[in-house]
């Protein structure tokens, strides 16, 4: 493929995707970052993960770059909230009693102030503070006030046939996605990372053809079809490949995204 002159947005998944195995940045993403920044195109971080995890990661550009966290439902730039897409209390509640009945699976409330647990299991917890900065104990997710953006399950038990077969019924209402290899995600139904990339395209008037999108997972899907430079990862998911236009040459391991921006695009 030639250089692409066209290209105003670049948006990449976080997990399995930019990052490697061990949650690292590339050596180069700095560089990288700054580069198209001189060029005046706009980089996102669309992810599963909560904002403040996602801006602490990211704290040394947290002026420039875009956040879309917890799989597009929460959107910030510059320090100034431009969405969020929230939950009912009462369908919280609901998720919360059926996801208690699962076991092996831990629930994960997502709110805008702070991720919520009850469970101090320490396989769990030493799961979740990976991926959740913000982070609090309760007694009981029932009785949290925080406007939630996600409800979340860690399933130890295999999410496919566990906590994805509980929640399958409910799938006509809300956006139930199976996010990584243990991870499950209950958000609204118009919530999802694709819709997250159409605010933003919208927003500074930028069309499918000057966005280029890097995923890996099954919570990739919308935003893949949201770009024409769509490019699954070496390492992506079968159905996320099918859905792109193209793939990386390297996987997560290899800095498989900023090498593609860098051949394409500087």
């Amino acid at each position: 493929m030639d250089k692409l002159n066209n290209i105003k947005l670049v948006v990449s998944d976080l997990d399995s995707t930019l990052l490697d195995s061990h949650h690292n940045l590339p050596d180069d993403f700095w560089d990288v970052e700054a580069q198209l920044h001189q060029r005046n195109i706009l980089f996102a971080i669309a992810s599963g993960r909560q904002f403040y995890t996602i801006k602490s990661l990211f704290s040394k550009g947290s002026d420039r770059l875009l956040f879309l966290a917890e799989n597009g439902t929460y959107g910030s730039y510059q320090g100034v909230e431009l969405f969020t897409i929230p939950l009912t209390r009462n369908e919280v509640v609901e998720f919360i009693k059926v996801g208690r009945t699962l076991s092996k699976a831990y629930l994960v409330l997502c709110g805008t102030k702070s991720a919520y647990v009850e469970n101090t299991e320490a396989t769990f917890l030493e799961e979740v503070k990976k991926y959740y900065t913000q982070l609090e104990i309760v007694s009981d997710l029932t009785q949290v006030s925080d406007v939630i953006l996600k409800v979340t399950l860690c399933d130890f038990d295999a999410v496919t046939t566990n906590s994805f077969k509980k929640f399958q019924s409910y799938q006509n209402d809300y956006k139930i996605v199976i996010s990584g290899a243990i991870w499950l995600d209950i958000t609204n139904k118009k919530a999802h990372k694709g819709k997250a990339i159409e605010f933003i395209q919208k927003k500074f008037n930028i069309t499918s053809a000057e966005t280029m999108a890097f995923g890996d997972y099954l919570n990739d899907y919308e935003m893949m079809e949201q770009a024409y430079y769509s490019f699954a990862m070496k390492n992506a998911h079968k159905e996320i490949v099918a859905i792109s236009n193209f793939q990386t040459k390297d996987d997560c391991e290899h800095q498989g995204v900023t090498k593609t921006i860098k051949e394409l695009l500087l």
